[in-house]
């Protein structure tokens, strides 16, 4: 650290004291320490930027933070007091368009604004490479973590010692390594400016913004951008959209994913307590202990045997914390996070939400609960097998707590309604009826009025701003006749159907060969074969868009259409579950005219779950991800309003699609998420390798983001 330390007299007060039969005067002088920190800003050198000390570690320069402006070559000189201050925030540099000049372009002033950053206590330069290295400690590395991680983002390895802190303008005059890293932070500086326009506001969401757009654009094109002829070239590599030709690097190089599994630790002794190879598993991914990395609560339940016979009792379980330590592994910390070693819930997790609802900053895992544990659905007897909501909520110490709330409910799905505002809602929604809708403040209570919430597929559209409340609905709801959409709107507290829209008409038909008979729908002028919308989501076809439902429809399309009472070119495969469609909802306001559109087709090897709409790549676009019971299902945005399927060559198998699911997830906090294989089940052998006595969670380390190179 480049800093100067001096002593002023600020203050000079005189104390005056009298006592009987006489006076007395004594005087005290108080001293305080400046610290002048010195350093240089730069992409190139950076002229008329401004440089502060984070007082209150918001990123954003606020009134009263010492601050000062950078120099003709970079530098600056500022002013720190009391001293000591700069040892426990961080300084910025604001880079600002229409003001700031890079001296890599000297006779103009930059067009995009964007924010520097570094380590606590590290003030020699401020960078495009040292705001790296502050984003990976933001993730929860340490800073010495984060220094050797960037070293090998940037394609060097501990033996080209390199200094990531070094005026790296200066240096590549003598050493040709700091021409590279040059080229590097020029190619960084694009994903600053990524991170910058994503509007958001909080300083660790914008540096993992910063990072997923690194690991998208930039990590694909390092040998590109390190060997270009000059940082001119190096900017224009990094802004290009593909990854073929001279100027950049395959993605395909780079492999998606580590070829290589981490196996989490034997679950076998806790089996053989619970009851054998009956057990099965589920799993969520949650920040447990806020350090950065996420972590496993899973669910350990017992099977009831023979299958399909209804048992009207409590499922037999566990509940499981796997934490995950600093160097990778998990260890079992169940006792000390949840108060027991065997904590119930009586029935088996059937689905999950995670949100801060009680605001002390960890997350809290809602949990519904299924009692059809190996009973056919159609057997109505076990129908009345019902539990309550689970709550883990947190203690804000990195324990939780479990509350159960509401109705006793069977085959429920969850929805978590507004999760950008300070209030949002829950859905509760059973298999059978009775929609619930929950908020939290200081305890869970029930909010009416939306009951017509359908529990086949709804999409609550989200809002414009994130202190408003979803105003319009999206609702599928279906007899043996079809398939229709209402639209709901919202007046104040109050929801009303606006409209409703057939989607599709079913008919019975035969197969030519097998003689059975399907439901099958004409949509969109083509047939499928039992089509059903059944999940949703709020999704935006480009960044200016505005948001509209996302359906999954289910069914196969039957590519010769039927005549009569035949189908033509009977499909092969699954005719239940061997596509997943994914059909956008436009509506016209003004007409209420609702306008479906598939816009991706998927392939589905068993069942299918969930769909999520998130940017997995960090491009400012919204993609899809799938979760299934089989292969990972990831579509990306085009740009075009389409969506493309990533490749099943670059994924790693499923050690068997019939036994296993997952989870995907950025497990270690380095921006990009990583793939989970959750077995679940111990009753037979689960692939050529793991037998019950080997069962356990494989993770698969993610390497960098997918890209639409990826995709079919």
């Amino acid at each position: 650290m480049n800093q100067v330390k001096f002593k002023f007299l600020t203050i000079f007060l005189t104390v005056f004291s009298a006592s009987c039969g006489g006076g007395g005067g004594g005087g005290t002088v108080a001293s305080t320490t400046v610290t002048i920190l010195s350093g240089k800003a730069m992409d190139g050198y950076l002229e008329k930027a401004t440089v502060f000390l984070d007082l209150n570690d918001n990123g954003i320069f606020d009134a009263g933070e010492p601050s000062t402006e950078t120099s003709s070559d970079g530098s600056y000189r500022l002013e720190v007091s009391p001293s000591g201050l700069e040892t426990q925030h961080a300084i910025f540099a604001i880079i600002k368009a229409g003001v700031t000049i890079d001296k890599d372009n000297p006779n103009t002033t930059v067009s995009s604004s964007y924010t520097l950053s570094a380590p606590v206590g590290k003030t020699e330069t401020l960078s495009p490479i040292t705001t790296l290295i502050a984003a990976r400690v933001s993730s929860g590395l340490s800073v010495s973590a984060a220094e050797s991680s960037v070293i090998s983002d940037l394609g060097f390895t501990a033996n080209d010692s390199i200094d990531l802190y070094k005026d790296y303008v200066n240096a590549k005059k003598t050493n040709p390594n700091y021409q590279k890293i040059h080229n590097l932070a020029v190619a960084t500086t694009e994903s600053l400016k990524t991170a910058e326009q994503s509007g958001l506001n909080d300083v660790k969401q914008k540096l993992a913004s910063f990072i997923n757009s690194f690991n998208a654009n930039i990590s694909t094109k390092i040998s590109a951008i390190m060997n270009a002829a000059s940082t001119s070239e190096a900017a224009l590599i990094a802004s290009s959209q593909g990854t073929s030709g001279s100027s950049t690097s395959n993605t395909a190089d780079r492999d998606l994913f580590s070829q290589i599994a981490v196996v989490l630790p034997s679950l076998k002794s806790k089996y053989d307590l619970l009851c054998g190879n009956r057990t099965n598993l589920n799993a969520v991914a949650v920040d447990i202990n806020k350090d950065g990395r996420k972590d496993l609560i899973a669910q350990l339940y017992c099977m009831h045997l023979p299958e399909g016979e209804a048992f009207t009792g409590p499922v037999p379980n566990t509940l499981l914390v796997l934490v995950q330590n600093k160097d990778g592994t998990f260890s079992d910390q169940t006792e000390s996070v949840l108060g027991s070693n065997f904590p119930s819930t009586d029935g088996k997790v059937q689905d999950f939400v995670r949100y801060d609802f009680n605001g002390d900053g960890y997350e809290d895992v809602i949990l519904t609960m299924d009692g059809e544990d190996g009973r056919l659905p159609s057997d109505s007897s076990a129908s009345n097998i019902k539990f309550q909501t689970v709550a883990l909520m947190s203690n804000g110490d990195g324990t939780y707590k479990q509350l159960k709330f509401g109705a006793k409910v069977w085959g429920s799905d969850l929805r978590l309604i507004n999760s950008t505002s300070s209030k949002p809602l829950l859905i509760v929604l059973p298999a059978d009826n009775g929609t619930q809708a929950w908020s939290y403040t200081g305890g869970w209570s029930k909010t009416e009025g939306y009951d017509w919430v359908s529990t086949y597929s709804n999409v609550f559209i989200d809002p414009t701003t994130p202190d408003n409340f979803s105003s319009i609905a999206f609702n599928a709801t279906k007899d043996n006749s079809g398939q229709f959409v209402q639209v709901w709107k919202r007046t104040g507290n109050s929801w009303s159907k606006s409209t409703t829209s057939t989607l599709f008409n079913l008919q019975q038909k035969t197969f030519n060969d097998s003689g059975n008979r399907y439901l099958l729908g004409q949509v969109f002028g083509k047939a499928f074969i039992n089509p059903f919308l059944y999940d949703g989501c709020s999704f935006k076809l480009n960044k200016t868009s505005s948001s509209i439902p996302l359906f999954a429809m289910l069914g196969t399309e039957i590519t010769g259409g039927y005549t009569n009472e035949k189908v033509i070119n009977e499909p092969k495969g699954s005719a239940s579950w061997g596509q997943v469609n994914l059909v956008t909802m436009g509506l016209d306001i003004n007409s209420n005219i609702i306008n479906p559109q598939i816009i991706g087709t998927a392939e589905l090897s068993i069942n299918y779950y969930h769909i999520g709409c998130q940017d997995i790549n960090a491009d400012g676009l919204q993609d899809v991800f799938i979760r299934n019971l089989g292969n990972p299902i990831l579509m990306l945005n085009d740009g075009n309003n389409g969506l493309k399927q990533v490749k099943s060559s670059v994924i790693p198998s499923n050690p068997n699609p019939s036994r296993y699911t997952y989870l995907y997830e950025d497990m270690d906090g380095d921006g990009v998420k990583d793939l989970i294989y959750i077995p679940l089940g111990g009753q037979s052998t689960f692939d050529n390798n793991w037998s019950y006595s080997g069962f356990q969670i494989k993770m698969y380390k993610g390497l960098r983001t997918p890209s639409l190179n990826d995709t079919n």
